[in-house]
């Protein structure tokens, strides 16, 4: 093809996801990336291609490709930034977008609704606020589009508040912005709405659909294996319930389809170790083999707090029992607990001591199982910083491989 035709199919492929095409924006975007592999603009249009048909696992391996291909590496973290956004992964997509955000404009008011969806995915919906109006004095006037996300930043500092108690009397009215808010494509909303009531053993009793706001909001924001497992625990109480039963197959269908893509991957890595095997033996040793389908290099987003250099995967168990701390690549399901150990050096090194509020949040082959909360406490006089956290397993085989 030639690049003009190219360029015309890059268009169509856009277009397509921009009107919610997205079975022929995919046959689009594969068919572009065949042709321009080393293209970001291509491998980003791709990832966002998969992501809309239900792939989040290559949707995230080809967004970051694009950032490590060439082209425009500003509009690449953009675009990075909205598919983590859409997967929830909302430390990386505010990582993203700061790193870059001064560097476009032409995107710039799009980006900061973005970022102030990521904000909100978080509850820091002061922040959220600020973004949006920053995104708004770039774009001059509010839209239709940003006229109905402001109301919905407006209502989550009112509903969402530590001071809003939810009662018999306004109850109601929460459950009805929950299930707007779903429609709205604003499911951040939802999800916090839902576990806000959930949180009230009565509430939780007496409103029953309100699980299924929670489970429909989860199933929006891509969260499709602890969806799933919440669907499992549901399945008696709703099983003839049609909504339930449409999100619960249609979990079902997305999270067999990503094992299938996991194992078909990992059944052509062997296959190509093998025939690297059989046409090196005389002339290249094992250890110089590489593979190219999976990767153990991590990804360090950027922030103003620390730089980041280490992180590294151990079994916490191992280490307790034995005292050595043995590092791996990859986890496997006979892991009873897996721990990482975080370096990196103090950007405030003999400025000032600080204590951080701090989250780590747990992924296995990009899907959210686990997070837990603690506090760093770093003296001015550490040059550079140490710490280990865990996450044990809730139950025999539950991190798989990956």
């Amino acid at each position: 093809m030639t690049s003009d035709e190219l360029n015309n199919l890059q268009a169509e492929a856009y277009d397509h996801l921009w009107n919610g095409r997205h079975r022929m924006a995919l046959i689009a975007a594969e068919k572009l990336y065949q042709y321009r592999p080393n293209d970001s603009e291509a491998a980003i249009c791709l990832a966002w291609a998969y992501l809309e048909n239900g792939q989040p696992t290559k949707a995230m391996e080809y967004a970051n490709l694009a950032v490590e291909l060439k082209g425009d590496l500003a509009k690449t973290r953009f675009f990075r930034a909205y598919i983590l956004t859409r997967m929830s992964i909302f430390e990386g997509a505010i990582a993203d977008i700061e790193k870059t955000i001064t560097k476009e404009k032409n995107l710039l008011s799009w980006t900061y609704l973005n970022q102030a969806r990521a904000y909100a995915g978080l509850k820091r919906f002061d922040d959220a606020n600020k973004a949006f109006s920053y995104g708004l004095l770039l774009l001059g006037e509010e839209n239709k589009e940003w006229s109905a996300a402001r109301i919905w930043f407006q209502k989550a500092n009112v509903y969402l508040s530590d001071n809003f108690k939810i009662t018999a009397s306004n109850i109601e009215q929460l459950i009805k912005e929950a299930q707007q808010a779903l429609k709205s494509k604003e499911p951040w909303f939802a999800l916090f709405a839902a576990q806000k009531i959930l949180a009230e053993p009565k509430f939780r009793k007496e409103k029953p659909e309100v699980e299924l706001i929670e489970l429909e909001a989860m199933y929006n924001m891509f969260q499709y294996i602890p969806a799933l497992k919440k669907a499992e625990t549901m399945k008696m109480k709703f099983q003839k319930n049609e909504k339930f039963n449409i999100i619960y197959n249609a979990l079902n269908k997305f999270v067999k389809k990503e094992e299938e893509e996991f194992e078909k991957d990992k059944r052509e890595q062997k296959d190509r170790t093998l025939k690297n095997l059989i046409s090196n033996r005389h002339d290249e040793p094992p250890a110089t083999i590489k593979h190219t389908n999976f990767r153990s290099d991590s990804i360090y987003y950027p922030n103003d707090g620390a730089d980041i250099f280490s992180i590294k995967l151990f079994d916490s168990v191992k280490e307790k029992n034995g005292g050595i701390r043995q590092y791996y690549k990859q986890i496997s399901k006979y892991f009873p607990s897996v721990g990482v150990e975080v370096i990196f050096n103090n950007l405030l090194y003999e400025n000032e001591s600080v204590n951080y509020n701090c989250s780590t949040v747990w992924y296995l082959n990009d899907y959210e199982v686990g997070r837990n909360n603690f506090r760093l406490n770093i003296p001015k006089d550490w040059d550079s910083v140490i710490f280990t956290q865990s996450m044990g397993a809730q139950k025999t085989g539950f991190w798989k491989k990956g």
